[in-house]
């Protein structure tokens, strides 16, 4: 956490307020992070007031309507995942936790990089799903927490979201 927050400082330092929702934001990232890996848990009582906190620090951030799209738009689509899950898995495919939290992702990062913090995540999650199967580490119906990959998709966003955007369109 100190060398995450120094680094924040290093970045933000010259926008106070910037500095602060950041800061917060990464605290709240590795609460979540550790909650979700070591008890399968992304606790609402966390999500929600950091889903309020995101929107009204986006008067200072990013803009509060690309914060409140961000949010209906990072709820909407893990709401259709975790739906699409429940009907084709059985329920407890995916926490609803899950959902939450790309809707407090969206409301930090906005509308529309919540899209380019979620695709990362999905890939990262994704990838090392596959990574796990293909090597015998885990099986089609093994538990795997998602919350840290769309914990990477949010850091990666949040910290390089616009040099992510003009890589890919270059």
């Amino acid at each position: 956490m100190a060398l995450l927050f120094g680094f924040l400082w290093g970045r933000y330092n010259h926008l106070p307020a910037e500095l602060i929702a950041m800061s917060l934001y990464f605290a709240i990232f590795v609460v979540i992070l550790i909650a979700d890996v070591e008890h399968r848990l992304i606790l609402h009582v966390i999500t929600l007031p950091a889903i309020l906190l995101a929107l009204l620090a986006s008067t200072f951030t990013i803009t509060p309507v690309g914060s409140l799209i961000g949010a209906a738009t990072g709820f909407g689509i893990f709401y259709a995942i975790y739906l699409v899950g429940a009907l084709t898995f059985g329920p407890g495919a995916m926490g609803f936790g899950d959902v939450t939290l790309s809707t407090f992702i969206g409301a930090a990062v906005g509308f529309p990089m919540v899209l380019v913090a979620l695709l990362i995540g999905i890939l990262a999650g994704g990838g090392i799903s596959l990574t796990m199967l293909l090597t015998g580490r885990r099986r089609l119906k093994s538990h795997l927490p998602y919350g840290p990959f769309l914990l990477i998709g949010a850091t990666v966003t949040l910290l390089w979201g616009k040099q992510v955007i003009k890589w890919y369109l270059q």
